[in-house]
């Protein structure tokens, strides 16, 4: 900005300033021709006149006084607001020329505003609450290696096997695990439900909800069904889990509460498929 390559100045602060031309924060930016507009209404202040910055790059200078630019502050809205120079000193004309004295004029400086801050490099993915046969897993989680242990001795996947093959042949790609906080402390749950056909049921996929300890993962809720919904209500601190099941022309919704080491089907009630 001190050379008054405005271009350069703008490109070099881009990624702080969220409102420069081509910054890449996603917010709303100003163009180019407004940035030098603002520009150069600041340079005309600390000239006296008007001036562009192709024309004149820098105000009026001194055998003595080295040019000295105020800080560019923008708004949260991108404005330009504040740049201006300090005065120099009179300058003595050379023996036998007129007497001359160049003086900057006075320039009054906006208040300073704090920069835009910049957006954080990372954003937690929004929690999925529910899931179903026909919901996708928005945001996939890895599957812990304790967990696929407990999913490799559940009786029913095992049956699933092919002949020959032993549990530890069974992937972890044959299920599919989202994050979601069943409590207040900081450690992420998992819904885990399966992913490969071979082992859903008749509109029924498989279920396993774990909760984080810090000893590892624990199974606390295991049940086919064809939606499960994390729910806002809470017992004994984790938060209520409903699911749904269609047969015989019924809906059956079922609540299930943390009873303190597992989950236990609390209510169910029925209704006709409308």
């Amino acid at each position: 900005m001190l050379r008054g390559d405005v271009n350069a100045a703008a490109a070099a602060a881009r990624t702080q300033w969220a409102s420069l031309p081509g910054s890449p924060h996603g917010q709303p930016t100003r163009g180019a021709s407004e940035f030098e507009k603002v520009y150069n209404e600041a340079l005309a202040k600390c000239q006296g006149q008007l001036s562009t910055f192709r024309d004149k790059r820098q105000c009026p200078s001194s055998n003595e006084g080295a040019i000295k630019m105020l800080i560019v502050s923008l708004t949260l809205l991108g404005w330009l607001i504040l740049l201006g120079c300090a005065a120099s000193t009179p300058t003595t004309p050379p023996s036998g020329a007129p007497s001359t004295s160049t003086m900057s004029p006075k320039v009054t400086p906006s208040p300073i505003l704090a920069p835009t801050p910049q957006q954080p490099s990372h954003v937690e993915p929004r929690e999925q609450t529910i899931f179903g046969a026909e919901e996708e897993i928005t945001h996939p989680a890895s599957l812990p290696e304790d967990v696929l242990q407990i999913l490799r001795r559940d009786e029913r996947n095992r049956r699933r096997l092919a002949g020959g093959q032993t549990p530890d042949d069974m992937p972890a790609s044959w299920f599919a695990a989202s994050r979601v906080r069943l409590n207040d402390d900081d450690l992420p749950d998992l819904v885990v439900m399966a992913a490969n056909p071979r082992l859903w049921g008749a509109n029924i996929v498989p279920f396993w909800v774990f909760r984080s300890t810090p000893r590892g993962h624990e199974l606390v809720l295991k049940v086919m069904t064809l939606g499960l919904e994390i729910l806002r209500t809470k017992t004994n601190g984790y938060r209520d889990i409903r699911t749904t099941e269609v047969a015989a022309g019924k809906v059956t919704n079922t609540v299930y509460s943390f009873d303190g080491a597992e989950y236990q089907a609390r209510r169910s009630s029925q209704e006709p498929i409308r």
